[in-house]
């Protein structure tokens, strides 16, 4: 818990660290974290990952899709095929998912609200940008989102937010009912999609029965 609490202080504030956003040192940004998570050295571990946000929300072109890449497999994503699997990986996910736990705003202020943010920047061309009447066709759906990594799963369910958020017509509609569905299939079992789905649902349809009445 101790470790948990160094790694929620230091990483929010963070996220706005000096970052360089040539592909070499977002390699030994990525690095870096691995060597922190083996370290139990939160400090690290927040400072590196902060520049891998800030990259992937500031920097164009081949660093903008390196540092995507470099984050999904510390969101607990998979790694690259052909490469030997790394534990630290998953160390990093875990410990980045118990403190999405103990957030009580994780939607809203969250290194997770920070990837989504910046993962958004891929979507734009679809949903936000001329003609967005197949924005839904790039969306996650349902079934990805509930088989998915519970980081990477929360991040699709933000993504989802977005589109709801910008979108009108008949494809918003088509985000609120997988939002809607999300909100009735997830499981109280899977805890961190739940909490994200709730915040998520709470925030876009305040006025709507709650699940336990329906």
């Amino acid at each position: 818990m101790k470790y948990l609490s160094l790694l929620l202080m230091v990483l929010v504030p963070s996220l706005h660290a000096e970052c360089n956003f040539e592909p070499g040192a977002l390699l030994q940004y990525e690095n870096e974290v691995l060597k922190a998570a083996s370290a139990h050295d939160s400090k690290s571990m927040a400072k590196n990952l902060s520049r891998l946000f800030q990259a992937q929300s500031e920097s164009e072109g081949f660093s903008r899709y390196l540092s995507s890449s470099f984050l999904r497999p510390l969101l607990g994503g998979e790694q690259i095929q052909g490469v030997i699997k790394d534990a630290r990986y998953q160390k990093v996910a875990k410990a980045l998912e118990e403190m999405i736990l103990h957030s009580s705003q994780a939607a809203q202020k969250s290194f997770v609200s920070e990837f989504s943010r910046g993962d958004w920047r891929f979507y734009t061309l679809f949903c936000e940008k001329g003609n967005t009447d197949y924005c839904s066709e790039f969306l996650p759906e349902e079934n990805t989102v509930k088989g998915g990594a519970p980081l990477l799963a929360a991040a699709s369910m933000m993504r989802l937010k977005k589109a709801y958020q910008v979108l009108h017509g008949k494809q918003r509609e088509l985000v609120a009912k997988r939002i809607k569905n999300l909100y009735r299939e997830i499981s109280t079992q899977d805890r961190l999609k739940r909490k994200f789905i709730d915040e998520i649902y709470n925030e876009l349809f305040p006025q709507e029965i709650p699940l336990s009445m329906a």
